[in-house]
């Protein structure tokens, strides 16, 4: 078991021999200026694209709950002749989720229909 160890450690000694006592090691400011660049330059392709993903995902997710609420409308009118005008989601009495029935997720979004 020691001589297993032994050799280990003389084998991670060659590949990563000890440094000499003067040398300094890491990276120069120069070095360090130009990763921020490349990280910059990245960052600015990047976030504006993220962005507009982003919003295009909430306007689409938007369209959706407006289907939902519009088919359970429908749904309504079949079963009792009449169109329900709610507006909002949550719980409270007189929002969409309560008077039709649905879970919308409240994601920001101001639903009303009347």
């Amino acid at each position: 078991m020691m001589r297993k160890i032994r050799k280990s450690l003389t084998l991670l000694e060659r590949t990563y021999p000890a440094k000499e006592s003067g040398s300094l090691a890491g990276l120069t400011l120069i070095e360090l200026i130009i990763v921020l660049v490349i990280v910059g330059v990245i960052a600015s392709i990047a976030l504006p694209d993220y962005f507009r993903v982003r919003k295009r995902a909430e306007q689409r997710g938007g369209v959706t709950q407006l289907k939902l609420i519009h088919t359970a409308e429908k749904v309504k009118h079949l079963e009792s002749g009449r169109y329900v005008a709610c507006s909002g989601i949550g719980p409270a009495p007189g929002t969409c989720d309560t008077e039709l029935n649905l879970d919308l997720p409240d994601d920001g979004w101001s639903y009303a229909v009347g």
